[in-house]
């Protein structure tokens, strides 16, 4: 075995859309492979009125980071030692959670209303955190800078979509 294949898994915390405003979230838990360690997603959740009305503009990253976010990290057996996330109101598991959590973009997106965000990259990969983490994890994004310099990071995120899509359409 070697040293890559001990090393703590990477987390993709994804969130889909459905039909009606209802979301689901997904989370894969990759090996230094990329293969598949773990995978869970939620039910679909539909915010109430009174929710929309009381959370205000706090509604999505609370549903996106609180309740999916937090639920699938919390339910996996295997602890990350990163998330990446395509969904930036997920950006504030920061607050909850005591790993890195890093939003992918494809080089060509990045909206210009997104929360103030630090620019990483690694290999190819655009990676951008909250700019409150400051230096926290400097140490570690050189690491990754060596193990995931030849990854696509966005790839991990159709494999979830793919997976939530095929899981509705069996229910």
């Amino acid at each position: 075995m070697t040293d890559s294949s001990k090393s703590d898994p990477y987390g993709f915390l994804s969130v889909v859309k459905l039909a009606g405003g209802t979301v689901v979230g997904g989370y894969l838990l990759l090996n230094a492979l990329g293969r598949p360690i773990e995978f869970h997603c939620t039910e679909a959740l539909k915010p109430t009125r009174a929710q929309e009305i009381l959370y205000g503009p706090t509604l999505t990253p609370f549903i996106y980071s609180e309740q999916l976010g937090q639920s699938l990290i919390t339910a996996a057996k295997t602890h990350a030692q990163v998330v990446f996330t395509d969904a930036s109101p997920a950006l504030d598991l920061r607050k909850v959670l005591d790993v890195p959590v890093i939003l992918v973009r494809d080089s060509s997106e990045l909206a210009s209303d997104e929360k103030p965000l630090r620019e990483v990259a690694i290999g190819k990969n655009r990676l951008f955190f909250h700019i409150e983490c400051g230096d926290r994890w400097q140490t570690e994004f050189e690491k990754w800078q060596l193990e995931l310099c030849d990854w696509n990071l966005v790839e991990p995120f159709t494999r979830i979509h793919e997976a939530i899509a095929e899981t509705h359409k069996a229910a």
